[in-house]
């Protein structure tokens, strides 16, 4: 019997073939990206931490905090910030997931996403960071600039932009086949998301069970971008089941 497998809609959930299948989103994701586009214009000096992206490619970085800012301060509350962010998008996974296996009414999972987004992204304003005061200053002036460069971004022709997905059908295959052997462990129990970042260099974390973050330059080379895949199938067959 032939192999009964998927294929990746660009930056969304992937459709599946058969009846049965492993699924994997590849994303995009304008928050994230907005968030690592102000750290880098506004020259937020972050601490080297695993779970930090380095710089965005193609940026023009800042040599220095905005004025009137706590650096020190600023640097903590970035990362507060950020760490928020990748948590909300692993809820948001996690819940998109949760409302297909269940009998919740979608409008009611929506709703519940909305309020969770509030929470830790709420431009022009940003009241949800209240509590981090200088982080809220810098985010509310640079908001609009990094809205108009992820939209020049995702607006320039498909041949200088990065690609969704940038990693090839063939390679995802090869990576679930091979968990699936390895664990033994049928092809529908594989089901992750990766977040590819266009940022600088060889970079990959793994921010929840079946949730994996990484940097284009790993996506698009096969042998990396197979290992960044089985990353992300194996911890999400160790996730604990979702309600």
């Amino acid at each position: 019997m032939a192999p009964r497998i998927g294929t990746v809609d660009a930056g969304g959930l992937m459709g599946l073939s058969g009846t049965s299948s492993w699924r994997l989103e590849l994303n995009d994701t304008q928050l994230l990206y907005v968030a690592l586009y102000i750290r880098d214009v506004a020259g937020i000096q972050v601490p080297v931490d695993p779970s930090v992206p380095p710089s965005l490619r193609n940026v023009a970085h800042g040599v220095a905090p905005d004025p009137h800012v706590d650096a020190a301060a600023l640097s903590s509350q970035w990362l507060d910030w950020w760490r928020s962010l990748v948590a909300f998008e692993v809820e948001n996974f996690a819940a998109v997931r949760a409302a297909q296996m269940s009998h919740v009414p979608a409008q009611d999972r929506m709703r519940e996403l909305a309020d969770a987004h509030a929470a830790v992204f709420d431009p022009p304003e940003f009241a949800s960071l209240a509590g981090s005061p200088d982080m809220r200053e810098v985010a509310a002036l640079r908001f609009r600039e990094a809205l108009e460069w992820f939209s020049g971004r995702s607006g320039t022709p498909r041949h200088s932009r990065l690609e969704t997905p940038a990693t090839s059908h063939a390679v995802i295959v090869r990576a679930a086949e091979g968990v699936a052997a390895e664990r033994g462990v049928d092809l529908d129990r594989l089901d992750a998301a990766i977040e590819v970042l266009d940022v600088s260099g060889p970079w990959v974390h793994v921010a929840a069970p079946g949730y994996v973050l990484c940097s284009a330059e790993l996506a698009r080379d096969d042998d990396a971008a197979e290992d960044v895949v089985r990353r992300a199938f194996t911890s999400g067959l160790d996730a604990p089941p979702r309600t």
